[in-house]
């Protein structure tokens, strides 16, 4: 009976120790499973966290996307603006030409018919208001004539001598350029080529300078160092940029400031070089 005894104790114990083992081995599956449970949790924390960036990247981009629809149409308002602007300028400028070739007509019958005395150099109408005109003027215009630059290209439509004194403000008006018709106007009261050429610089600034930024700002810097340093060649030249242009270019033609600095010879030398 003792050993009987003994016998289930000893498999008692057994037992104990093989579920004891059991139940460790449990254990450590549980800690494994919990341990793989976090790692999951923490893995799909981190994947909402990127869902959450996802999210606000996609709102960011759409907004971006609405502002560059915005944009777009603003650009295409723009463009649009900018056609309408060319057809009304192709309109003033048809309607230019046909004033000019208009008043061309007019001035080539009064020729016909009257005193007016008139002479083509090129596309551009030369035109004296009579024989005493023509006498005083014409010599002056041949030194413009003879020079090798080609001065049609500025699209001159004519250039008039008049036998009239003209003034403005208690001035005298030696000469005066029209920018809307390109044409150019002497006055009797002229007497050197320099304002021929004065004018005639207006036509360059015009074609050269005026709608173009790049070109605009190259004078614009020399002509306020000049203005500072009190380098210009009249005091008529300080009035503004575009008539301190005309007057730089009627002396470098006429040579009447042996002084004038060489960065404007410079200049003017590369615009006579264009023109030629």
């Amino acid at each position: 009976m003792k050993h009987l005894t003994t016998f289930f104790i000893v498999v008692l114990i057994a037992s104990a120790g093989f579920l004891g083992n059991g139940l460790y081995q449990t254990k450590i599956e549980l800690n494994q499973t919990v341990t793989e449970l976090l790692s999951t949790q923490n893995n799909l924390s981190q994947k909402e966290s990127e869902i959450l960036n996802l999210n606000s990247n996609i709102k960011d981009l759409k907004s971006q996307i609405v502002g560059y629809q915005f944009e777009i149409a603003d650009k295409e308002r723009e463009i649009k603006e900018s056609e309408n602007k060319i057809e009304e300028l192709t309109e003033v400028t048809k309607s230019q030409e046909e004033s000019i070739s208009r008043l061309r007509d007019v001035l080539s019958d009064l020729d016909k018919t009257g005193n007016l005395i008139s002479e083509n150099y090129g596309e551009t109408l030369i035109l004296y208001d009579n024989s005493k005109i023509f006498e005083l003027f014409r010599p002056l215009w041949k030194q413009v004539e003879d020079d090798e630059e080609d001065y049609t290209k500025l699209g001159i439509a004519f250039i008039y001598f008049r036998d009239e004194s003209k003034k403005y403000e208690e001035n005298v008006v030696l000469g005066q350029y029209n920018g809307l018709f390109d044409t150019i106007f002497i006055y009797s009261d002229t007497t050197n080529v320099k304002t021929i050429y004065h004018e005639i610089a207006h036509t360059i600034y015009k074609v050269l300078f005026q709608n173009n930024q790049n070109n605009k700002k190259i004078w614009s810097d020399l002509y306020k160092q000049l203005k500072e340093n009190q380098l210009l060649s009249s005091q008529y030249a300080y009035t503004s940029e575009e008539e301190g242009f005309a007057e730089e270019y009627a002396y470098y033609k006429t040579g009447l400031n042996p002084n004038q600095p060489s960065a404007v010879k410079n200049m003017m030398e590369q615009i006579d070089e264009s023109l030629r």
